[in-house]
């Protein structure tokens, strides 16, 4: 078996996986939602990565406290996808 049946193979097995995502947003101070979406396929040369660990940005945190300009709050809450 050459390295193509290889990856074939493995590409039969995760076929059928459905891997669940979840996503936060920031929708106003001090407030996440969470929402899941279901990934049902990996597109061919993507690869999913499971995080350990996740990280917010110092100019994020004060989106999370309330502390940024009334104005940048109000144009920038809630912080969803587009």
């Amino acid at each position: 078996m050459d390295e193509k049946d290889n990856y074939s193979k493995l590409d039969s097995e995760f076929s059928t996986v459905k891997y669940v995502a979840k996503e936060f947003y920031l929708v106003e101070p001090f407030k996440f939602v969470v929402k899941e979406r279901v990934i049902e396929k990996i597109p061919e040369k993507f690869l999913l990565l499971k995080p350990i660990v996740a990280g917010i940005c110092g100019s994020e945190i004060l989106y999370f406290k309330g502390e940024k300009e009334p104005e940048k709050l109000k144009a920038r809450l809630p912080m969803l996808p587009k």
